[in-house]
């Protein structure tokens, strides 16, 4: 096959030359080592995609013990009435020594809870070993033979994975710290993922690497994104980047009536690496929604970048799979250095991530929202511009990089330090607290319209775009993309907005200092719960709630409503929410006739204070007030009152 694979390097084509199904690891191993750039990973360094070798990599390192330890490590299910030191024992005395156990509980798609443990070998060979000789019955056996059964309280052994502290239980766990800065440390230490959580997210990427080799016998699975460059939390989707390791124009095809797959050559796959993309993921879908630990496999084929989303049973995870995606793990591998790189950074990206979301300036859903990515850059951004800066700027990672560190992917520089020590330590010594406020004053106070945030260069650049873009955070790599070109101009005035209440909440007395109760709520909740905190709705007396406003607006087309809750939405319209504090129930007419984004009232006829929002709908009545609400008002609880008419005075 010399001659034949030498032709074929040569003149770049596919034609004359059929993979035969039994041949197609051999050929296979022969295309990788004549046609394609190594791509580097597992071996501790990451390889340079246009070929000026290797380089020592913290980030690797990382990836190479979590790998490892992935391929030494299972997961078993474990019955009912068997105790998790059965089940180590069990192991234990079959194939030897566990280095590392972790029980779970996970909660099924049919709503029935099961229990798992996860197990690490030491000795590669145990692994092997152990599926080989563990059923189901032999491990009830033995535990009967043993005379051992789950105790009666053995349930709480089991731990619950992938799950959001409750917030009831994260304020207890603030109230305990004495400052600021140290809630800040504690909410980063409950939201992030935890040992077996990173653990479990490696091993799905090995066990799903295993599978699709039945497809791409060659293929590696690499998990990125959230769930390995330090910013991921508990509930976080799994992003698994698929090295095809095939030479452009490969395929894989399923063989007509078999369930078995073989490479074959693509016109239109060597026209286009997109092509070549979406057949590859197409053939992998198909092959996954016959694997039983997988469901829910969609595709979504025609995104920007090509994906398959799909959930599995065992661990319960959401998980995104992405194809020559390199830029995605070089960009991963960034802000794991850049989280390395001083420990306030991840402490404010955590809570700058739940205020964005409980102010509702992300969402979950595609729309006009920041995501995660841009906003992570953004405060990256922040800490950059600080005297002296906190993280330096991409450019000088780039600068102090030597020769074997210099990188390219698909023509693009992604040169940047790999080796952490080489990064000088930051001269700044603020607190996290300090940082925080004054990461809202930016917020409040920077014109976002006018300037391009670039985290390579770290620094405000003065945008000349012909398109004109309400948010433009600069990508670190493909700096002519703008990583939040959704973004309206609706949302980076709730950034604003919502940044300037943060402050005023910052300096009350109460919010810094901490009570001598630990039921009183201080700190960092009340910059979420204060601004859109959860609300108790009740019913209520519109006659009541008329005369407490009858002073201050026209209520003529309101008798007609009836008690309950309104509704806040129009269609597939989004409301969006704002709060700002005034002093007088008169001020009331102002905001109506001005527009303005809400009130805090004080009723002439309660002692109770109210507060009031101006609710705006997004889209069509993006500047017109629909909704007031009233919340908190003594003695009626929540009430929600549809004033169409009022906006139209």
């Amino acid at each position: 096959m010399a001659a034949p694979m030498r032709n074929f390097h040569a003149l770049g084509c596919w034609v004359r030359y059929r993979l035969i199904s039994s041949k197609i690891d051999t050929i296979c191993r022969q295309i990788k080592h004549y046609c394609t750039p190594t791509f580097g990973g597992v071996q501790g360094s990451r390889q340079n995609q246009d070929g000026n070798g290797t380089k020592p990599d913290a980030f690797w390192d990382m990836m190479e013990c979590r790998l490892d330890q992935a391929s030494h490590s299972l997961l078993l299910q474990v019955p009912k009435n068997v105790s998790i030191d059965d089940v180590q024992r069990y192991v234990e005395d079959e194939v030897g020594r566990i280095s590392y156990c972790f029980p779970y509980s996970q909660k099924q798609s049919e709503g029935k809870v099961k229990h798992y443990a996860l197990l690490e070998m030491r000795k590669h060979h145990a692994v092997a070993t152990l599926l080989k000789k563990s059923t189901q019955r032999d491990f009830l056996k033995h535990s009967k033979a043993q005379g051992r059964s789950r105790s009666k309280d053995s349930s709480s052994n089991w731990a619950e994975i992938n799950r959001v502290l409750e917030e009831r239980v994260l304020a207890k766990d603030l109230n305990k710290a004495e400052t600021i800065s140290e809630q800040l440390k504690i909410f980063h230490e409950k939201h992030r993922l935890q040992e077996a959580e990173v653990r479990l997210r490696f091993l799905l990427c090995v066990l799903l690497e295993e599978t699709f080799q039945h497809v791409l016998p060659d293929c590696r699975v690499y998990p990125f994104g959230s769930s390995v460059n330090g910013f991921g939390k508990r509930n976080c989707d799994v992003d698994m980047y698929l090295d095809r390791a095939l030479p452009r124009g490969i395929v894989p095809v399923r063989k007509r009536r078999t369930d078995s797959y073989e490479l074959r050559y693509n016109e239109d796959a060597a026209s286009s690496d997109r092509v070549g993309t979406q057949l590859t993921l197409k053939a992998v879908s198909d092959y996954l929604r016959k694997v039983p630990q997988c469901y829910g496999v969609t595709n979504i084929l025609h995104a920007t970048c090509p994906l398959i989303k799909f959930r599995h049973y065992t661990t319960g995870l959401p998980c995104d799979l992405t194809a020559d995606n390199r830029l995605g793990l070089t960009s991963t591998e960034l802000l794991y250095l850049y989280n390395q790189l001083d420990v306030r950074l991840p402490q404010l990206v955590f809570f700058v991530r739940h205020w964005a979301r409980v102010n509702h300036i992300t969402n979950v859903h595609p729309g006009s929202w920041i995501t995660n990515f841009p906003l992570t850059l953004l405060v990256i951004f922040f800490l950059q511009t600080r005297t002296p800066a906190v993280v330096p700027s991409l450019d000088y990672l780039c600068s102090i990089a030597t020769k074997v560190e210099r990188s390219k992917v698909k023509g693009i520089d992604t040169t940047f330090v790999g080796d952490i020590s080489k990064v000088p330590v930051s001269k700044n010594t603020q607190s996290v607290e300090d940082l925080l406020q004054e990461f809202f004053h930016f917020c409040a106070t920077f014109d976002f319209s006018r300037h391009t945030l670039s985290v390579r260069r770290g620094q405000a650049i003065p945008h000349s775009l012909t398109e004109k873009f309400s948010l433009l955070v600069e990508n670190p790599f493909e700096t002519h993309l703008n990583t939040s070109k959704n973004v309206k101009e609706n949302i980076v005035n709730l950034i604003r907005d919502t940044a300037r209440e943060s402050l005023r909440v910052m300096e009350l007395t109460d919010h810094a200092n901490p009570s001598s109760s630990s039921d009183k709520t201080w700190g960092l909740p009340l910059l979420y719960r204060h601004l859109h905190g959860r609300r108790r709705r009740t019913k209520f007396d519109v006659d009541k709630v008329l005369d407490l406003v009858s002073d201050s607006v026209d209520t003529k087309d309101l008798s007609n409503e009836t008690a309950g809750d309104v509704d806040l939405e129009e269609g597939d319209r989004t409301v969006e929410e704002m709060e700002l504090p005034v002093t007088s129930s008169q001020e009331l007419q102002s905001v109506v006739d001005n527009g303005e984004d809400g009130v805090s009232v004080n009723p002439s006829n309660s002692s109770a204070a109210a507060t009031v929002e101006v609710k705006r709908r997004i889209g069509k009545f993006k500047s017109e007030p629909r909704l007031v609400v009233f919340e908190d008002i003594s003695p009626l609880g929540f009430c929600a009152v549809k004033l169409d008419q009022l906006a139209r005075r």
